[in-house]
């Protein structure tokens, strides 16, 4: 959470102070983090202060993407990285309300086999605009990437119509079979699939 001069003006444009807000998030992850749950993501803030926190950051991503899409130009084919929650962070972070619209693909992740990664899909192919696809990052990176076809198939039927492949270099020779097999599937399964 970003607690810099800029969040805290949005802040308080919700009628929030800052040092309160910055207080509460203090206290917040003191309780978690004495609590032992290092993966604990439940939080208790105030349900206005969570939706400013999140306005704010969400305000502050769609201008950082226009003026980074302003730059690109319009004769690029723009493909963002995103996840389907909106707290999400990191190299795939929360999609705004407005995001999809300004692209023209959303990779999510898609590295876990198993029902998660299907339903974000889902719920990514409801929420997005239609003429927006919707692309699965997939890995042969893990431990046991057991069933890469089922899951391929699976994500092609939640609505994935683009596969990528994380991260080559370091799956290695032994994992080659893996992501081959995912490719097939893939290909098997056009149009769907591109």
């Amino acid at each position: 959470m970003c607690c810099c001069p800029a969040c805290a003006r949005g802040w308080r444009q919700r009628a929030l102070e800052a040092d309160d807000v910055r207080a509460l998030l203090w206290a917040e992850v003191r309780r978690l983090v004495t609590g032992g749950d290092l993966a604990a993501t439940d939080d208790r803030l105030p349900a206005e202060v969570s939706a400013a926190l999140l306005a704010t950051r969400q305000r502050a991503t769609d201008e950082l993407r226009r003026s980074v899409l302003a730059e690109i130009g319009a004769d690029h084919r723009v493909v963002l990285h995103g996840a389907v929650d909106p707290w999400a962070t990191g190299a795939l972070p929360g999609l705004t309300p407005d995001a999809a619209s300004e692209v023209d693909s959303v990779v999510l992740q898609c590295w876990n086999p198993g029902e998660k990664s299907i339903s974000d899909v889902a719920a990514a192919r409801s929420e997005v605009p239609s003429e927006v696809d919707i692309d699965a990052y997939v890995t042969a990176v893990a431990a046991q990437p057991v069933g890469m076809s089922d899951h391929v198939r699976g994500l092609g039927s939640a609505g994935a119509s683009e596969l990528h492949l994380y991260h080559l270099g370091l799956a290695g020779p032994a994992r080659w079979a893996d992501l081959r097999a995912a490719v097939r599937q893939a290909h098997a399964a056009e149009p769907a699939w591109r």
